[in-house]
């Protein structure tokens, strides 16, 4: 695996971490008042900044744009515990991740409501952030 490559999973790994742990913050504003500003939404704001407006992903074998990854990660968020959550990237020998815009992490853990659970994620970062999520 390229240095390249292991930068990417990093990468990635420290995203999902940063997305995964930020509380997400869902006010629904009450018609005719207006509401001065609320707390921040972190995960929102960090998902602003980690992907382009443009990004597209496949989760679970279904091509979803922004919003619907953003979904898709915030479910993910209901099951994730920090503590039991463990990532690998793929091993030194591995034909995975040796382009440089490549990236592969597995997320494994177990949440009280369903069980073990384990994700993958390929992510392609030199186009566009786009994101390969093979199964939540």
């Amino acid at each position: 695996m390229t240095a390249a490559a292991m930068n990417n999973n990093a990468w990635l790994q420290s995203t999902l971490c940063d997305l995964l742990g930020a509380p997400h913050i869902s006010i629904r504003g009450i018609p005719g008042i207006r509401m001065g500003p609320g707390p921040v939404d972190i995960f929102s704001t960090r998902f602003n900044n980690h992907f382009a407006l443009e990004v597209k992903a496949i989760v679970a074998g279904e091509s979803v744009d922004r919003g619907g990854l953003k979904e898709k990660l915030l479910g993910l968020q209901q099951h994730y515990v920090p503590g039991s959550a463990k990532f690998q990237t793929e091993s030194e020998d591995s034909t995975k991740g040796t382009s440089d815009g490549e990236a592969h992490v597995f997320l494994t853990g177990e949440a009280e409501n369903v069980g073990a659970y384990e994700v993958s994620v390929s992510a392609e970062t030199s186009a566009g952030d786009i994101l390969d999520i093979k199964e939540i």
